[in-house]
């Protein structure tokens, strides 16, 4: 008690971190009259004792042995603590929290609970909590049941739960680990969530948590296997002003995602599997009032489908949203010969990218006048040609094999030697080789701006592909039939796994061909010579 004797009266802040305490006895800090902040933090402590903390309205006991939440209150349940705004009880040991834990903290408006041994979370467990405006739950890696209403509070506006490794999934869900449609819909005034590095890669689930939180100001998704942004979720946040989906497995979104965000100053999709950005990705109005735009660390192609993105950047003030990270943390990730090449250096021509036409059509030829069948790059699009070439006359009068294939690369834009792709093209030829007595003969098709736009990017999906393939057999002489699968070019490069090559062939009689519309979207096209 003497410690503290000529203290009296004194309006201070007390630190008696990196100790080794291991009770704290506040009776000791009675002769302080004003005792605002007490940090106790990095001690060994294990039991806490509050009669002489009064006046205190900051309190850390982080980074101790407590293993049960101490009492804060006295023998008739009034709070010794009657001014405490702000409480750490993190990285201790403490296993369980009940609906009593906390019920003599009347004015607590902080509450951080980071790094405990929590299993579960009971349904009230904050309820008594009348003031609590900001609840940090994280670091809790034995987190395995959160209850339909454990977070109820009517005055809770930021919640965080971040590192819990908690998974958010349909089988959690069945076994009743939590409920998606009722853990945040007790919090009414909810304005921030963080849910970083838990697992949230299920569409349906991330739809039902978020279909109740109308007030979000900030969300925070940060490494959360996240591949897919619904639709829904941003229609369900009118008031949105910063989303950060920070190294999660997204390629793309639906062109409509952004349309109605008006308040939305800060996007973070930086260290996704975004290929490209263009003109649909984001609206104008949105690009216009963001003031953060992070698209780092993504895997962009140095091809012309990223001409509009580098043309905006150097034409406009975009590169001023995008902090400091550009240009060094926008790279090529392919093709391979320009891999971490910096965006910034890389000049498209208008020459080399002005042409939205798509040769892809198959008409009937002559056996007699071709030879070779070749499979080119053009523009980023894979087509297929025929080389015409007369025959000569005075050979034999049996029809030719197409005996000679041929990968042809046009701009550098891929290299047979290390794009699975192409290795499976190869593979294709050497299939016709063997099954086709007459060569196939490919002619031109010439589809307009807009049905191209129609079908590229974000517009492609599975609900169109009949209306594009009905488009191509309009334009063509009947003979391209609807595809048998289609497949996911970023994964192929990934991964280094090549198409499955047993569903490329029904019979010797149709002719498969890959057709890419754009760096994800490849096609097979069905090709029956007559």
């Amino acid at each position: 008690m003497d410690m503290f004797y000529y203290l009296s009266g004194a309006n201070i802040a007390l630190s008696l971190r990196n100790n080794l305490f291991h009770k704290l006895n506040s009776s000791l800090f009675l002769p302080i009259a004003n005792l605002r902040k007490l940090q106790v933090e990095e001690n060994e402590i294990v039991y806490v004792d509050f009669n002489g903390l009064m006046t205190t309205g900051f309190l850390d006991l982080s980074n101790n042995n407590i293993y049960a939440i101490p009492n804060f209150c006295n023998n008739s349940d009034e709070t010794f603590v009657s001014h405490l705004k702000y409480l750490s009880l993190a990285y201790n040991a403490i296993r369980k929290i009940s609906k009593e834990s906390f019920k003599c903290l009347v004015n607590l408006d902080y509450l951080i609970m980071d790094g405990n041994r929590f299993r579960s979370l009971d349904n009230n467990a904050f309820a008594l909590l009348h003031n609590l405006r900001k609840l940090v739950i994280g670091d809790n890696q034995q987190l395995k049941d959160i209850t339909a209403f454990a977070f109820n509070s009517s005055s809770l506006q930021v919640l965080h739960l971040y590192r819990n490794n908690f998974r958010y999934s349909k089988k959690k869900y069945k076994e009743k680990r939590f409920n998606p449609q009722t853990i945040f819909q007790t919090i009414p005034n909810l304005k921030e969530v963080d849910l970083s590095h838990n697992y949230l890669n299920e569409y349906a689930i991330v739809r039902e948590l978020f279909a109740s939180t109308r007030h979000i100001h900030k969300l925070t998704l940060v490494s959360s296997d996240i591949t897919t942004i619904p639709e829904e979720l941003l229609r369900n946040m009118p008031h949105i002003e910063s989303l950060n989906l920070q190294g999660n497995e997204i390629e793309r979104w639906n062109v409509s995602l952004f349309e109605n965000s008006p308040s939305m100053r800060e996007l973070y999709l930086d260290g996704n599997n975004i290929h490209v950005v263009n003109e649909t990705s984001f609206p104008a109005n949105l690009l216009k009032s963001l003031e953060v735009l992070e698209l780092s660390g993504n895997q962009y192609p140095c091809t012309c489908e990223i001409k509009w993105f580098l043309d905006t950047i150097r034409s406009t003030n975009f590169s001023t949203k995008m902090q400091e990270n550009w240009p060094s943390r926008y790279t090529c990730y392919y093709p391979e010969h320009l891999r971490l090449t910096l965006l910034a250096d890389y000049l498209p021509t208008v020459a080399e990218c002005n042409s939205l036409n798509i040769r892809l059509s198959v008409n009937n030829c002559p056996a007699a006048q071709y030879e070779n069948f070749g499979i080119t790059i053009i523009r980023n699009y894979h087509c297929c040609k025929c080389d015409n070439k007369e025959k000569n006359t005075k050979q034999s009068g049996n029809e030719p094999e197409a005996s000679k294939f041929a990968l042809v690369k046009e701009q550098d834009i891929c290299r047979h030697d290390n794009n699975p792709l192409l290795l499976f093209l190869s593979e294709v030829a050497k299939n016709l080789i063997k099954n086709f007595k007459r060569p196939v003969c490919v002619g031109s098709l010439h589809l307009s701006k807009e049905e191209v736009n129609r079908f590229l990017l974000d517009n492609f999906s599975d609900l169109n592909i009949d209306a594009y393939f009905e488009t191509l057999k309009s334009k063509s002489e009947n003979n391209i039939f609807l595809p048998a699968v289609w497949y996911n070019a970023t994964f192929s490069s990934t991964f280094g796994r090549k198409p499955d090559t047993s569903k490329a062939w029904l019979n010797t009689y149709l002719f498969f061909v890959p057709a890419n519309f754009d760096s994800n979207h490849w096609v097979l096209i069905v090709i029956k010579p007559k």
